[in-house]
């Protein structure tokens, strides 16, 4: 879906934390994306919104988000404390093929967690019109090598969601 689309986003120019909304990137199943500066050092970032589709609602006049009603209530709860899990697992992963999770925090009723903002292509649009061996394994070793990396921590992690759309190519043709 388009961020244009997105009309439960946060609007451009809010300032959630220490961190300017510059635009909404997208929506997903567990929540929006936006592109947004940090204040203080003008470092574009990225910040994942917990907004689970179907489960969370906008108020108008704070920006808060909500179960939509007492029926989805318990479901927006457990959302959110996966999302709260999700993001204290996520900032500790160091790897150089796996974007870095900054920070976490609540805020507005809901969670949120701050990457780096990485400024590549998906990889469906950066793979060039005639695909070689070559390209292919530069895009393969370093992303099975993350997939090692995670596969070898102590505490058991699946990613669930692997697919072209979420693996960038920076222009330097790393994969993250």
């Amino acid at each position: 879906m388009s961020a244009e689309n997105i009309t439960s986003a946060l609007p451009v120019g809010y300032m959630l934390q220490n961190y300017r909304i510059e635009r909404a990137l997208g929506r997903g199943g567990v929540g929006i994306t936006y592109l947004a500066t940090e204040n203080i050092t003008g470092r574009k970032v990225v910040i994942k919104e917990n907004y689970p589709r179907g489960v969370a609602t906008r108020e108008s006049a704070n920006y808060g988000v909500r179960a939509v009603d007492a029926d989805n209530k318990e479901m927006f709860d457990w959302a959110l404390g996966s999302f709260v899990a999700e993001a204290r697992v996520l900032t500790g992963l160091r790897h150089p093929h796996i974007v870095q999770v900054l920070t976490a925090f609540e805020a507005l009723g809901t969670a949120y967690y701050v990457m780096d903002y990485i400024g590549g292509r998906p990889l469906h649009k950066a793979a060039p019109q005639q695909v070689t061996e070559e390209w292919l394994l530069s895009i393969l070793r370093p992303m099975l090598s993350a997939l090692h990396y995670i596969h070898t921590l102590p505490e058991i992690l699946l990613h669930r969601d692997i697919k072209p759309d979420n693996i960038l190519v920076t222009p330097k043709g790393t994969p993250i």
